[in-house]
């Protein structure tokens, strides 16, 4: 495990620490939340290991079943740090791109190389996407909604900047629960 002391935020290690990080971020509030996700990049790949998360492959096996052209300009949206980039590379899902809040996590993101392009942006009421209208054939978000991270109204954004006839693919459950995977198709 890599040295946490040159951080800010600490986590209780004595408990399993990859729950002991979730805990605290679906506990945390605003800028607590920013200084617990920066905390958290450095181990979140170990994390989802540790814990066994099924997500990706989960959501990997959805991306096969819904979307057959691997030139689809795929948004992973809360990419965290590219766990997920790293999946849809291996597939052979090239046309993608990434966002996500939270610095900390962009970085760790940057050196897998696995997204056309990084950007951050909050979603949320009155906060429009760096993105133009339609500009997506499919947006991922996984273990993205829920406590602390993003509420519904990031819907909205999603379907402005997915293209007609496509599809968002999303899980409702959190990074500890059995992944539940969504799918939405936009029709307007």
């Amino acid at each position: 495990m890599a040295d946490s002391s040159h951080l800010a935020y600490q986590f209780d290690d004595s408990i399993c620490p990859a729950r002991e990080r979730i805990r605290t971020i679906i506990a945390s509030r605003d800028e607590e939340t920013d200084k617990a996700y920066d905390a958290w990049a450095h181990y979140y790949d170990e994390d989802m290991i540790t814990l066994g998360y099924g997500g990706y492959e989960a959501m990997g096996d959805n991306v096969i079943k819904f979307v057959a052209d691997k030139n689809a300009k795929i948004l992973d949206f809360g990419c965290g740090t590219g766990l997920f980039g790293q999946k849809l590379r291996s597939l052979g899902y090239m046309n993608t791109f990434g966002v996500d809040a939270a610095d900390s996590f962009l970085e760790e993101s940057r050196k897998k190389e696995v997204y056309l392009e990084l950007e951050k942006h909050r979603f949320g009421i009155g906060l429009n996407a760096p993105y133009n209208d339609s500009s997506f054939d499919v947006v991922m978000s996984i273990s993205v909604f829920g406590p602390n991270t993003i509420n519904h109204t990031a819907l909205y954004e999603i379907d402005r900047i997915l293209s007609p006839d496509r599809y968002c693919i999303a899980n409702r459950d959190g990074a500890t629960e059995k992944t539940c995977v969504e799918k939405y198709r936009h029709t307007t």
